[in-house]
């Protein structure tokens, strides 16, 4: 870079910003940077899409363009390029359809091109279409609980003690809650009673966003409810509570854990936190940030100090090749059969699904996993050049 142009980005950044706010244009410019092309242009080079991109925050950033592979084909059209499933325009795609079903498949559109396609079957869901926009549902027909929604966000209901997930009309995700569930102005969750809960009325000592114990589940205070936020006992810990908030605390070693508690000895620990504020020779003392085996044991560490451990109930592995890296408890001994090789992926560092859980392969072994039911997602399969992973349920 010439000394010039330097000299005038650091004026701007020292010295000049407030011009900027008055609209200067020598500052915007020397901050903007130089840009290689119109925003929002195009063009295909084989099956790769490459298309202008916005500058970046940074001082000095311009337009670019990007390459973005297509798998499929690329397609030029309005100005700009993109990935779609044909180079022909899809009559399917109409002005106000943003997606559609074919059978089980929820099909995107971009304008009058196909542009994504995904099998709803795959993830044990039906293919429902309504105005223009389709969604992996519970049943491909609107469900009269759901009412009429957004096509752009879900929202919650209840129905008894059915906590109910809708996404335009249709039913994407039905969980029976434990105790009740609550309606509140946000929607509805999981909760310790059906109406308010006096703990977190107005004027009450516990308010929004705090938390509390009722017996080893934790409930935090929204909209006046108590909704239900971790079940400590699950994890073999009990819940206290400090000034406002509430917290699982695990008392019994690992060793301790299962001969307690009548703990499954099949199942990994949850970690536990380890307290001790001197260096453990287990971590790495040169990394912020990892996680080692101590023989069947995981280990997370900080800065050379151990902060979580867990019992693992098969194997302790450490990955240290392209496949991943740190330490995993494994799901099973020795290789698992949901992690056999097949035709679109390698059996080296991939995330599977099983259900709506998705887990992690290595060398044919399972790993750690995922319950994406827990965020509200689903677990969208594998499929070629791509992982399973968790996603919305009216996700392309």
């Amino acid at each position: 870079m010439r000394a010039t142009s330097f000299t005038l980005i650091a004026l701007c950044a020292l010295g000049l910003l407030v011009g900027c706010l008055h609209g200067q244009d020598e500052c915007v410019g020397c901050l903007h940077g130089q840009d290689e092309c119109e925003v929002g242009t195009g063009h295909c080079n084989g099956d790769v899409a490459v298309v202008c991109e916005p500058p970046c925050a940074e001082i000095g950033c311009g337009s670019s363009f990007v390459e973005q592979p297509c798998g499929r084909v690329c397609v030029e059209d309005y100005g700009t390029a993109f990935c779609a499933l044909s180079v022909q325009k899809d009559a399917r795609c109409e002005p106000d359809t943003r997606s559609f079903c074919d059978g089980s498949r929820l099909i995107s559109c971009y304008r009058d091109y196909a542009v994504s396609s995904g099998d709803c079957a795959e993830m044990e869901r039906e293919c429902g279409e309504t105005e223009g926009h389709a969604v992996c549902a519970l049943s491909s027909e609107p469900d009269e609980r759901c009412g009429e929604g957004s096509p752009d966000a879900s929202a919650s209901t209840c129905d008894g003690r059915h906590r109910l997930t809708c996404t335009n009309s249709f039913l994407v995700f039905d969980k029976i809650c434990d105790l009740a569930c609550a309606q509140h102005e946000g929607g509805a969750d999981c909760s310790l009673m059906e109406g308010p809960d006096p703990l977190c009325a107005q004027g009450a000592e516990t308010q929004d966003g705090d938390s509390h114990c009722a017996g080893d589940r934790i409930y935090r205070c929204a909209y006046g409810v108590s909704v239900f936020e971790a079940d400590c006992a699950a994890g073999e810990g009990i819940c206290v509570e400090d000034a406002i908030f509430a917290r699982c605390e695990f008392p019994l070693p690992p060793e301790e854990v299962a001969e307690a508690r009548g703990v499954d000895p099949g199942v990994n620990e949850p970690p536990r936190e380890v307290s001790s504020p001197d260096p453990d020779p287990r971590c790495p003392p040169a990394e912020p940030f990892a996680s080692v085996c101590d023989g069947q044991k995981w280990l997370s560490c900080e800065d050379g100090r151990a902060t979580y451990e867990r019992q693992c109930a098969h194997a302790c592995v450490a990955l240290t090749d392209d496949s991943g890296s740190g330490a995993w408890c494994t799901l099973a001994d020795g290789s698992d059969e949901r992690c056999a090789p097949d035709q679109i992926q390698a059996t080296r560092g991939t995330w599977r699904c099983a259900g709506d859980v998705t887990f992690f392969c290595s060398d044919g072994r399972a790993l750690e996993e995922l319950d994406c039911r827990e965020t509200g997602d689903i677990c969208v399969p594998a499929r070629e050049g791509h992982s399973a992973y968790c996603a919305a349920p009216d996700a392309p």
